[in-house]
């Protein structure tokens, strides 16, 4: 059952004529849905004060333009070309949750279940902007991971300083290029497991397990990566 989860706390907020204003609500606890779109009177309201408190509501425009777990951004427009208004009450309505809730939603591929048996891959997004964005990121995930991964083994023998800088500098997760004409490939790939030994004469050896980087290739790490050249932040 929806209730009043935000209302704005001053008295009066004056848009100007023509103008937007945002405003951000947060709550309590996390909002499960707010009611959209917003209506006049119910959601908000403004007059002009100065000429008795004359109603202006039906100049303004309001909507919810971002939303996140606990908070919402709220842009209210005075469509009026002349005339500022004096906003008098605006408020978000929907259901509250509590704390602990966690919301699950799936996303199976039937065809790769059949071949090749159920895998899960748990994915929390806590900073997801809703239901719709969540499962888009599962989607998307599932694009690559429904079939199997083919993994590319590679030795590297420290046998000079060029190696040995590569062996003592690769970690786990690491992305690489593997460049071999032999093969004809220019590849990049994630180390995903790694085996050193060490032979008694001090020639060290590592196999690597590789698989193929994801097509992601745009996002960027902040604090690792090199931001521009097309690249993004993501999350």
């Amino acid at each position: 059952m929806s209730e009043i989860i935000w209302q704005m706390q001053e008295t009066t907020v004056q848009v100007y004529a023509g103008r937007s204003r945002d405003f951000e609500a947060e709550f309590q606890t996390a909002a499960s849905a707010i009611d959209t779109p917003l209506v006049a009177y119910t959601h908000y309201r403004a007059v002009l004060l100065a000429y008795g408190s004359y109603d202006m509501t039906g100049n303004l425009s309001a909507s919810v333009t971002q939303q996140y777990a606990q908070s919402a951004i709220i842009t209210v427009t005075n469509n009026h070309l002349f005339i500022d208004v004096d906003l008098v009450f605006l408020a978000l309505t929907g259901t509250l949750i509590g704390q602990g809730y966690v919301l699950t939603k799936t996303a199976e591929d039937a065809t790769s279940i059949a071949e090749y048996g159920k895998r899960t891959l748990d994915l929390r997004a806590k900073l997801a902007l809703g239901e719709t964005e969540t499962y888009a990121m599962m989607r998307y995930a599932l694009g690559f991971f429904k079939n199997p991964q083919p993994i590319v083994q590679m030795v590297l023998i420290g046998k000079d300083d060029t190696n040995l800088t590569q062996i003592l500098n690769r970690h786990i997760s690491d992305r690489v290029t593997i460049v071999t004409t032999r093969l004809g490939m220019n590849t990049e790939f994630h180390i995903e497991k790694e085996e050193h030994t060490i032979a008694k004469g001090g020639l060290h050896r590592v196999v690597y397990m590789l698989g193929k980087a994801l097509g992601a290739r745009q996002i960027a790490i902040l604090g690792k990566s090199k931001l521009g050249d097309g690249s993004v932040l993501g999350y």
